[in-house]
């Protein structure tokens, strides 16, 4: 009996009969024999070609795959003579291996194995299917899944700052070296759809001043790694590079560098300013500058305020700084209470702690001078002379008035910063007249400004009458006043008009020049006692007549009670005390009224 293997007819055998049992390549996975004795018709039989078996797997060096199988082959011993190689992805596409596994394998004694270098990073598995000349076998079943990565992970980092002033800004970890601290790199690992984050690891640090011993962190897994910490002593100005490194479980690394650099160095800019001197709006504008940091950042700001007590135009002991705003725009609108001074500043903190403090050179002092006058005892007879237009003059504190011949009314006012306006008089007849307020020991107080006086010496009632309750007796005048003489002193007196001439308080020249002047007369019953205060200072005393002066029903405003004597100018915030101001309170007044 002879047998076919191969396709060959062993020794023999007849070339025809062969030709007639062999299938053709197309029809498969068997392999046929042909058996035959001697007369007989012959008989034939097929061996088939077992499936490929599953394959051993293992990754090297992130994208080379060794694939090792044992050998197979037919029934009756003979071995599979080559091996075709597929990889599947985890989607289930099929690719012909490449590489060292590309094509028919030739097989090994025992075992074969070949190596795919270079495989796609993802997740694989092979199948193996045998050959033997031009027949194959079945694939066999799938090896276990594999994964290949070659590429880098990506490495982020931040700092947690530790103790002291750190921060990262960009790739540059800033410190502030003036006192100790510390920071830790916290590293994040990402690497989707590769092996997976493995470790963060920091170098060692050996600048001057520094300790950091660095080294590789595992924990948590999968990551943020917090490195040990990186420490400073207080004083140190060297600078480092931290190299930092992030891995994937495949070995793949990816590193970065931070420069770590001293900032000792506060931000600049951030001015801040305020309207200076004195006003009686009760909302103050704020102008704040931007604030620049050439080191770590600006990391905030905020707007403070203080305020203290406006005492005339002295500001008392300011309070603890207050906020205002967190990160103001370039302007604020602050509410400020009238009777208060006020100062702002302007704190910009960087990322370390650096701080720079912009104060105001200005300090605003918000006045309320009508409710200065209407605070100070003794106040019977207050009229501001804030009337726009008609006949009437209206009393803050005691009774109405009266103006006659036209004043013009709703002019600029003494007070700055204050709305309320001022009475215009002509000189020929305009004038105001009040009932007398006073007539004991009193204090008479007002706002005048003039170019043009009269007379030249004598008593208050030969000068433009500012104020007057006087009136005529057989013997003289009797009464109170204020003028002003054509050469600017201002006159002040009193006189019983049965005994003896008026006394007169007569201040130094030069008050007719067009601006606005404070005048305080007090005077004193029990001692006769006349004193003349001029913008805030004692300018005249006079020894005047005791007991009260009380004649005239009325006083006038402009001009002398009984007529005549008219002044040519502004009068504004007439006041009547029943006592006598000190000095220190005459002063707060007029300081009350300046810028």
């Amino acid at each position: 009996m002879e047998r076919v293997v191969g396709g060959a007819l062993r020794r023999g055998a007849a070339v025809g009969l062969a030709a007639g049992l062999v299938l053709a390549a197309a029809q498969g996975h068997a392999f046929w024999t042909a058996t035959t004795t001697a007369g007989s018709a012959g008989e034939a039989s097929a061996l088939r070609m077992p499936a490929g078996p599953v394959p051993d797997v293992e990754v090297s060096d992130r994208d080379d795959v060794r694939v090792t199988w044992a050998g197979v082959g037919l029934a009756d011993g003979t071995p599979a003579d080559a091996y075709v190689v597929t990889r599947v992805a985890d989607d289930g596409t099929t690719y012909a291996a490449t590489g060292g596994c590309a094509g028919p394998v030739p097989a090994g004694a025992t075992t074969t194995t070949c190596r795919e270098d270079g495989v796609p990073d993802g997740v694989w598995t092979y199948r193996v299917a045998p050959r033997l000349a031009s027949w194959s076998g079945p694939v066999g079943a799938a090896s276990a899944a594999v994964r290949t990565d070659a590429t880098a992970p990506s490495t982020t980092v931040g700092v947690r700052g530790e103790v002291g002033g750190s921060a990262l800004t960009g790739s540059t970890v800033w410190f502030r070296g003036a006192a100790a601290g510390s920071f830790r790199v916290v590293t994040t690992v990402a690497d989707p759809g590769g092996s997976g984050p493995a470790r963060a690891t920091t170098s060692a640090v050996g600048a001057p001043g520094w300790t950091h011993a660095g080294g590789p962190v595992t924990t948590p897994p999968g990551g943020p790694y917090l490195s040990a910490p990186v420490a400073w002593a207080a004083g140190t100005t060297a600078g480092h590079d931290l190299t930092v490194t992030g891995a994937d479980v495949a070995g793949n690394t990816r590193a970065l560098t931070l420069a770590v650099r001293r900032d000792d160095d506060a931000p600049t800019g951030g001015e801040v300013g305020l309207p200076d001197g004195a006003t009686t709006a009760t909302t103050t504008a704020v102008r704040v500058d931007a604030a620049q940091d050439g080191g770590s950042g600006v990391a905030g700001r905020r707007l403070e305020g203080t305020s203290a007590p406006l005492a005339g135009n002295a500001c008392g002991d300011f309070g603890p700084w207050t906020l205002l705003s967190v990160d103001p725009g370039p302007t604020y609108d602050w509410a400020t209470p009238a009777g208060r001074c006020f100062r702002a500043r302007h704190v910009v903190v960087d990322r370390v702690g650096n701080a720079r403090e912009a104060v105001a050179p200005q300090t605003v002092k918000v006045r309320d001078y009508a409710a200065t006058i209407t605070a100070t005892p003794g106040l019977v007879s207050y009229w501001r002379l804030g009337e726009r237009a008609g006949s009437t003059l209206t009393a803050v504190r005691g009774s109405a008035g009266s103006y006659g011949g036209g004043p013009g009314l709703g002019g600029a006012g003494a007070i700055v910063g204050d709305p309320d306006t001022a009475a215009s008089f002509d000189g020929v007849d305009d004038h105001a007249s009040v009932a007398r307020p006073v007539s004991g020991s009193f204090s008479l107080e007002l706002w005048f400004r003039s170019v043009q006086g009269r007379g030249s010496s004598g008593s208050w009632t030969n000068g433009a009458a500012l104020l007057d309750a006087s009136t005529p007796t057989f013997l003289g005048e009797s009464g109170f006043g204020i003028s002003v003489f054509a050469d600017g002193r201002v006159v002040a007196g009193v006189a019983d008009g049965l005994f003896a001439p008026a006394r007169t308080a007569v201040s130094s020249g030069g008050h007719l020049d067009g601006r606005w002047h404070h005048v305080v007369m007090t005077r004193d019953a029990r001692s006769g006692r006349v004193e003349l205060y001029v913008d805030g200072e004692l300018r005249a005393v006079a020894a005047g007549w005791t007991g009260a002066l009380s004649r005239a029903a009325r006083m006038g405003l402009g001009r002398l009670q009984g007529g005549g004597n008219a002044f040519q100018g502004d009068l504004d915030e007439v006041a009547a005390y029943d006592r006598v101001l000190d000095a220190g309170t005459v002063r707060d007044h007029y300081l009350s009224g300046l810028p």
